[in-house]
């Protein structure tokens, strides 16, 4: 019954989309939908509203985010994305790698809404190519999430190592193949889909592109400083870089004004309270807990078991901490409690992994639609393919080395 009641939850979310309804407008819908068909009451349907809206992460995610976009502009408006591309162009001679290299560099720091630092790099780099821009928002979120299988800064992978007592080193080593993997699809994808373009290239002034590339980015350097080194809350080093390079910006206090507000998005605010609405609605409706009661974990339907408890848990939340935590402790006696089956893990965690990759509540994925304008039904019927060769191709791993 539950499984029956959350397609119903799923169908009302993707009919709005079809019928192009504002994201955020559509995940406030589908909250409302989901409090009536789980039967919260008006109370507790309020008190959840407040809660999400309220909860200090909410604040700090939306803090976050509107700095973000704020900064990005200031970015373009002093000519950092002309000289970024300028200065990977004379670096690299192959245009398509410089096409997603900012993206897949940004993806090694995970931070709310990270894919927004990387969308205006991406459309700068995008400049010489004819891409829509569903295109651009695959790319930015693709090459951005190929590190998580491996990359010790992303908590998902922290916690299952956490959850097994052993070294996440160990997790590196064996899961070392997924990335490489992964890598190789969205090459794959862009050498079908991309033609090939011929670019400038200055192979006599790499030090002074690199300088110029260092100099056109100190304020996003400073801030992963600031964060990942000296563990500055990311709200108050965003807030600090921002307005010094806003203070820092040569146009006079009216613009700079103007430029601030046009850079605050109610659009991308609702769209990610609606998000955090969302998930405290399903959290508080335990349908996470029904789903886990009506999986099957014999026989036939254990590989079912591991692909589809993460993967719904990844798709309703959009995160890999929520089907790491929810859905391993169920499923542990499938992969091994003791001494696990790192395979049988890599299946499950990518499984959930692909999960988030269709859900409009990872805010990777819905903030670089918003950026690019992109229709997000458009963006996940591109997905589709990459995304579920990497998980097949994995799977077929997993039965040529796994009995269950």
């Amino acid at each position: 019954m539950a499984l029956f009641k959350l397609a119903l939850v799923l169908f009302l979310i993707f009919l709005f989309l079809k019928f192009k309804l504002d994201l955020g407008l559509t995940m406030l819908a589908g909250s409302v939908f989901s409090a009536i068909l789980f039967r919260m009451t008006p109370f507790n349907f309020l008190k959840s509203l407040v809660d999400a809206i309220l909860e200090p992460s909410t604040i700090e995610l939306v803090g976050i985010v509107l700095l973000i976009l704020i900064l990005g502009n200031i970015l373009r408006k002093k000519g950092s994305m002309e000289k970024l591309v300028s200065s990977l162009q004379n670096l690299i001679p192959f245009p398509r790698l410089v096409l997603v290299l900012p993206s897949s560099i940004m993806g090694l720091l995970p931070m709310p809404g990270g894919a927004l630092f990387s969308a205006p790099m991406l459309e700068a780099t995008s400049e010489k190519f004819i891409l829509s821009p569903e295109r651009k928002t695959f790319l930015n979120f693709w090459f951005r999430h190929t590190w998580e299988y491996i990359w010790p800064l992303y908590p998902g992978l922290v916690m299952t190592a956490v959850l097994w007592k052993m070294p996440v080193q160990e997790l590196i080593r064996a899961w070392f193949p997924a990335t490489i993997l992964a890598i190789t699809i969205g090459a794959i994808y862009i050498f079908i889909t991309i033609p090939r373009i011929r670019m400038g290239w200055n192979n006599n002034k790499k030090m002074e592109s690199l300088l110029f590339l260092l100099s056109s980015l100190w304020e996003i350097i400073i801030v992963i400083i600031l964060t990942f080194f000296l563990n500055v809350p990311i709200l108050l080093s965003m807030g600090v870089i921002t307005f010094i390079s806003l203070i820092l910006l040569k146009i006079n206090l009216k613009e700079k004004i103007k430029l601030v507000l046009k850079s605050i998005s109610f659009k991308t605010a609702l769209l990610l309270i609606s998000v955090m609405v969302f998930k405290k609605i399903l959290q508080n409706s335990n349908i996470f807990d029904d789903i886990s009661g009506s999986m099957n974990f014999h026989g036939i339907f254990s590989f079912l078991s591991l692909f589809l408890l993460p993967f719904i848990i990844g798709f309703l939340t959009g995160m890999n901490q929520a089907y790491v935590g929810i859905a391993f402790p169920i499923l542990t006696p499938l992969i091994g409690s003791q001494s696990p089956n790192l395979t049988l893990l890599l299946f499950s965690y990518m499984s959930g992994f692909i999960g988030t990759f269709f859900s409009p509540s990872h805010f990777c994925l819905s903030l670089s639609a918003q950026y690019f304008k992109a229709n997000f039904r458009e963006v996940l019927k591109i997905m589709f393919l990459p995304a579920f060769s990497l998980l097949f191709i994995v799977f077929i791993f997993c039965l040529l080395r796994v009995r269950l």
